[in-house]
């Protein structure tokens, strides 16, 4: 399950506005090489985020003039520089292109980019060249990839954090309009969803987030005319519109019901009348429509035991059902091609993910899986264009575990250093051990294509610094934290068994055996938990009613609220125990005003303590830091910052994949007062935050949003060419 599935669950209306700052250009010293890539990099900044083309250009000048003999760097400027011409619809960018192929065609990849540029603007098509191209065609703090494009390849729908409003993009000139206009923030709280742009392009089939945390299914035109709702409510917690008929009449959809059940229908956009197809028990992942609109092909997973899906075709008469891949490997999001004649999907088969493409005829696979394009990385597919061109998205996301030191009577903090040199960017949620001497965090260490799923626990000694791996059966999600147990046997993670129910499980650090703490009910999702100082009870909140904290005695599994019917109408966000185990720090939401509120309860009961409460329309974050000092005399905690500048509170909402862009460090008086801003930021988020028993060192983890939607051009006619 992916971050943006995990916010559709406990309908988090968030939204970012990030940016990326500039890398300063050394003056003098380092590698030749070093400063050619760190000017290459401001002048894509310039080109990319600034949105100054002419600027980028000059920039992109400079690094010929001086740096013509990096092959590499002088390639990429060309190639850059030639699309920025192609922006401002200058004749130059030919003579960019040319230049590549001329000087620089030893770079295989630029030289390929270039060629397929020079035959789109020669009005022959990328397809004319014979070799397959990967071309990024959008990259930036802005960037969505929860849409998908036109058949035309004009335009790609997206979600437009800045407001929630769904939105399309001009893949040739960067420019994007609004097709829903629901205001700021401030004037309203819904949001878009998973977009699909239709056969001809005059609509977008979307799912709409209401005022109420209402998924709705909705048509919308592309001039944002006749919004129309077409699902509601009911029994169906949530919509996925994922396909459209060719005729335009239909909208294959998957219904995720309340009984956690999960539906294929065929929507009527006349009406919206429903034709279920097939019903399980366990969620579909992802389900396309034939261009003929014969045969729908899916992923899912068989055997309950294990995560990895399948891929399977069904006829949409209800005639037959088959198999299409099968392998042990995990095979998903398949996407028929637009000939009809073929599927291409996503595997990690060979090691890591790459894209396959497979031969289908009536419904049956035609010989064996053809490997497209390996190590392609985290992807959200997007979807073909009529003649061809696959889009999809790329997650760059980092996330890596750092500490630092504090001085917690000055509050001065040491700059930050990374934690382990050991899977770099795939690293987070770290906990110190109750005696000092480890340091455990979750790892993405396997390259799941699941950014937000951890595959491994490591526990890093201070001493020796070595590193141990604690095997692991679950898929953890990281964002709900790791926890050592008082006698520091075991770790508290939150995760999803292989039948893919949710608990909170404890995990012994040298079996990696595991035990189930507490299993959430169907409907509800675990926000966070952490052990009683005595480690014989389990305090913990999730995605209740009446969206209580309680306390679970583990031994006998009788409970007792601490926290009972959350006035505010929203959720527990973090949760943090007092170093003597008598109080418990949280923060949890204000659905009526749309804020955030810190506050202290007494583990033994009581009224809550506010400390802090934002102001209206104020978040934390989405996953905020919540520790204690040592001492218990004061709380640490994050604030995410607005790239616009929020001078009144200095912090910001994020967005569904959590970007902001930058983090700072807080604390506050448990005795009230006014909080103080500590010397730590951080681009991006940082969570997970934990104080060492010396009550000097941190250690956290920070995370930096970003992704990329690339396009994969003339792979068709080589599968062809290749049978």
């Amino acid at each position: 399950m992916s971050s943006k599935q995990l916010f559709t669950c406990i309908g988090m209306l968030t939204v970012a506005c990030a940016l990326v700052t500039p890398m300063a250009i050394p003056q003098s010293g380092g590698r030749t090489g070093d400063k050619a890539e760190v000017l290459l990099a401001a002048a894509e900044h310039k080109q990319l985020v600034d949105g100054d083309l002419e600027a980028a250009i000059r920039d992109y000048k400079n690094i010929l003039a001086g740096y013509a003999s990096n092959h590499p760097v002088a390639a990429k400027a060309l190639v850059e520089m030639g699309e920025c011409y192609e922006k401002l619809g200058q004749s130059e960018a030919q003579n960019a292109y040319e230049r590549v192929l001329r000087e620089y065609a030893d770079q295989q990849e630029q030289a390929a980019e270039a060629r397929t540029r020079l035959a789109a603007l020669s009005g022959n098509g990328a397809t004319k060249t014979s070799e397959m191209v990967a071309r990024r065609v959008w990259a930036g703090p802005a960037v969505d990839t929860d849409g998908g494009p036109s058949a035309d390849g004009r335009y790609l729908s997206f979600v437009d954090w800045e407001t929630g409003d769904l939105a399309v993009r001009n893949l040739a000139t960067g420019e994007m309009r609004h097709v829903t206009h629901k205001g700021s923030w401030s004037d309203s709280r819904e949001f878009a969803q998973m977009s699909r742009i239709s056969p001809d392009g005059t609509q977008i089939a979307y799912r709409w987030i209401s005022k109420d945390v209402l998924y709705e299914l909705r048509v919308i035109g592309v001039d944002g005319s006749a919004p129309r709702v077409l699902g509601s409510g009911g029994e169906v917690e949530y919509f996925s519109p994922c396909a459209w008929s060719s005729d335009g009449k239909q909208i294959l959809t998957v219904f995720h019901r309340k009984d956690k059940s999960s539906q294929l229908a065929l929507v009527s956009v006349a009406n919206g009348s429903a034709r279920v197809l097939k019903t399980v028990t366990r969620g579909f992942h992802s389900a396309d429509l034939s261009p003929d609109g014969h045969y729908i092909v899916y992923d899912f997973a068989p055997d309950q035991n294990s995560p990895n899906r399948d891929i399977f075709v069904l006829a949409t008469d209800g005639s037959r059902e088959s198999p299409l891949v099968q392998h042990p490997a995990d095979d998903f999001s398949p996407r028929w091609m637009p000939d009809g004649e073929g599927v291409v999907f996503f595997s990690d088969r060979s090691g890591t993910v790459g894209l396959w493409a497979i031969r289908v005829a009536d419904g049956k696979p035609q010989g064996s899986p053809t490997l497209v394009k390996k190590d392609i990385g985290r992807v959200d597919p997007l979807g073909f264009t009529r003649n061809g061109s696959f889009y999809y998205g790329l997650e760059t996301d980092k996330h890596d575990v750092y500490t630092a030191t504090l001085d917690p009577t000055t509050g001065k903090v040491s700059p930050p250093t990374l934690a382990t040199q050991h899977f770099v960017g795939l690293n987070r949620s770290p906990a110190w051990s109750p005696d000092g001497k480890y340091l455990a965090y979750l790892s993405n260490a396997g390259g799941s294509s699941d950014f937000d799923s951890g595959s491994a626990i490591l526990i890093r000694s201070l001493v020796t610094g070595e590193e141990k791996e604690v095997p692991l059966k679950l898929i953890l999600f990281p964002s709900r934290g790791l926890h050592w147990s008082p006698d520091g046997r075991s770790l508290l993670v939150t995760g999803v068994d292989k039948r893919e129910r949710w608990a909170f499980f404890k995990i012994d650090k040298d079996t990696g055996n595991e035990t189930a703490l507490l299993w959430t009910q169907p409907g509800n999702y675990p926000f966070w938990a952490t052990w009683s100082s005595d480690g014989r009870s389990l305090i913990y909140a999730e995605e209740a009613d009446d969206k209580s904290i309680r306390v679970r005695d583990l031994e006998t599994g009788q409970e007792k609220v601490i926290v009972a019917n959350n006035p505010y109408s929203g959720y527990v966000k973090e949760g943090a125990l007092s170093p003597d185990g008598r109080r418990l720090a949280f923060i949890r939401s204000d659905s009526k005003a749309h804020s955030d509120i810190l506050e202290v309860v007494p583990t033994a009961g009581g009224e809550p303590q506010e400390l802090l409460r934002l102001g209206e329309g104020k978040e934390f974050s989405a996953y905020p830091a919540l520790a204690w000092t040592r001492d218990g005399s004061q709380l640490l905690f994050s604030k995410s910052v607005a790239a616009s500048g929020d001078k009144q509170s200095g912090v910001s909402r994020v967005s569904s994949s959590g970007q902001v862009s930058r983090t700072e460090l807080w604390r506050i008086q448990t005795s009230g007062g006014e909080p103080q801003r500590l010397d730590l930021a951080m681009a991006g988020t940082f969570q997970d935050l934990n104080v060492h028993p010396d009550g000097k060192q941190l250690a956290f983890s920070a995370r930096e949003n970003e992704a990329e939607v690339w396009v994969l051009e003339n792979f068709l006619p080589v599968l062809k060419a290749n049978k």
